[in-house]
């Protein structure tokens, strides 16, 4: 069970990521905040050491649903990671051991100091009326209401780790070219700097220059994306085993009912991949 409390800073209803949200989405915001840690963690599984940062949380797509409550499907879960991804509100990547999300700006949400105005020049001293000094909760302070833009972080990637790459970056690569196209360009890239080095002063443009080269296209539309982007994640959990036909099935016919479209160009690219073809067939 959680235990404690979060914020919900005004500033972040006036966002897109809020604001354009469907009440499903909204829901599923909250949700991913509060299951967020508020400070650093370790734990041990299968002998081994994992750790997670502030701000950041391991989980699966069940148990998202299944802190949502009636009415969250799992692919209303899939079609919110995607969104708030676009609008760098969050991160989400697959691993061993779960599914890794960090929310972006956590700190600026989530900074106790800042919204109880505490510091070393605003304590309230005893001397003060308790009814007219301290806090109120509806004045926010100018550093809240002006957002933090996120650290600009390089990240290695690659087989020989030698791709360097922000989030943002790797997110805009992959809604453009589609994650499989994108990873395995990464690869390439990777290869050819280890063998000739790397003469190059930004990694992403190179990708981008290396596409275009390729005569290789942007993805047309919204619904490529949403296809594309699904596509890998289906692929990437069957191929680690961390998908069963019958979830397989389901987030497909969600996917139907919710976007025919997107759910049938889905269904039609799964029927052309032969792991697909073998778990369905199992």
């Amino acid at each position: 069970m959680f235990d404690g409390f979060f914020l919900m800073h005004r500033a972040l209803l006036d966002k897109p990521v809020w604001k354009n949200s469907t009440p499903e989405q909204k829901c599923i915001l909250v949700v991913l905040i509060e299951m967020a840690n508020f400070a650093d963690k370790d734990w041990e599984w299968k002998g081994k050491k994992f750790s997670v940062k502030r701000g950041q949380f391991i989980t699966s797509l069940a148990s998202i649903v299944d802190r949502c409550g009636k009415g969250v499907s799992t692919q209303n879960i899939r079609s919110a990671l995607t969104r708030f991804e676009k609008l760098h509100f969050l991160t989400n990547e697959s691993t061993k051991t779960g599914r890794l999300v960090t929310i972006c700006n956590y700190n600026t949400y989530q900074d106790m100091g800042k919204f109880l105005n505490i510091g070393a020049n605003k304590e309230v001293t005893k001397t003060q009326q308790r009814g007219n000094k301290e806090v109120t909760p509806k004045k926010e302070s100018k550093e809240l209401k002006k957002e933090k833009k996120p650290k600009r972080k390089i990240v290695s990637h690659g087989e020989f780790s030698n791709v360097k790459l922000t989030d943002d970056e790797l997110l805009k690569l992959k809604t453009s070219y589609g994650e499989t196209q994108t990873l395995a360009k990464i690869e390439q890239i990777s290869i050819y700097i280890e063998q000739k080095g790397d003469k190059y002063k930004s990694h992403y443009a190179t990708a981008i220059a290396w596409f275009t080269k390729e005569g290789v296209e942007k993805l047309g539309g919204s619904s490529a994306v949403v296809v594309e982007t699904e596509f890998a994640k289906i692929i990437k959990e069957v191929t680690e085993g961390r998908m069963s036909k019958d979830e397989l099935k389901t987030i497909v016919n969600e996917m139907i009912s919710d976007s025919p479209k997107v759910g049938r160009e889905l269904a039609d690219r799964l029927k052309q991949e032969e792991s697909i073809v073998t778990l369905l067939g199992s």
